[in-house]
């Protein structure tokens, strides 16, 4: 409310300013600039919120007056209830500090692996689901990120370490080394999990080949597969 009550005086100002006068060129771009350029502060330092679905942080920048503090880093989740903030036991972030989830209600697996995670410093915990079939990537209890697997499993030899066999384009002997809906495509010298398609190999995707890869993050796009010589390909 304040900076659009100071509007009508700066535009009369401007208008008895010459053209090329400092004063002038300062006022024109304030008044068509947002509030960071004009130095106003939306938020306050270390600020942080979930608007809607969209993870947002306070962030300090210098505009023409000055540092000012504004909204910023948006990261869209892609709906309202898949925003979360940090929690304030949380051993690897900030409390506080908001993040895109793929489901919103705390996963079991990923909250028993909360505080064993293979690498504490990214936050992000892998563990196998309890089907068996399914590497997830936790975050503080939630899921945010998953991969289809013809078996998840720990390896032996390591407590931290785990193997999810059977994804797409992974080496296969037979169709049963392969996760569900893949196959094991034969046609070069050695064998690896696809499925047959039949779209135009020409074309810079195939609709044939679009859930293939069975690996989903939060914040990554899904990477484009292409039909070469009657199989999806990367």
């Amino acid at each position: 409310m304040e900076r659009m009550s100071r509007l009508p005086a700066a535009e009369s100002l401007r208008r008895a300013q010459p053209r090329n006068s400092p004063i002038g060129l300062w006022l024109i771009m304030c008044s068509s600039l947002v509030a960071v350029a004009c130095g106003e502060n939306e938020c306050q330092r270390g600020e942080t919120r979930c608007d809607n679905g969209v993870a947002k942080r306070c962030l300090d920048t210098e505009g023409l007056s000055g540092n000012v503090l504004h909204w910023g880093g948006d990261e869209d989740c892609g709906a309202a209830d898949l925003c979360v903030l940090t929690k304030a036991d949380s051993t690897n972030h900030l409390a506080g500090d908001p993040f895109c989830v793929l489901d919103p209600t705390p996963d079991p697996s990923c909250i028993e692996v909360e505080h064993d995670g293979l690498d504490p410093w990214s936050g992000a915990n892998i563990t196998c689901a309890a089907d068996g079939v399914t590497l997830l990537y936790c975050r503080d209890g939630y899921l945010v990120g998953r991969d289809a697997c013809a078996s998840c499993a720990k390896l032996a030899s390591s407590e931290e370490q785990f193997v999810c066999s059977g994804t797409f384009d992974s080496p296969c002997q037979s169709d049963a080394d392969c996760r569900s809906s893949l196959v094991c495509d034969h046609s070069g010298s050695a064998g690896f999990c696809s499925r047959p398609c039949s779209c135009d190999s020409s074309a810079s995707s195939c609709e044939e080949c679009g859930d293939i890869s069975g690996f989903e993050l939060v914040g990554q796009a899904r990477t484009t597969h292409v039909c070469r010589a009657g199989w999806c390909a990367l």
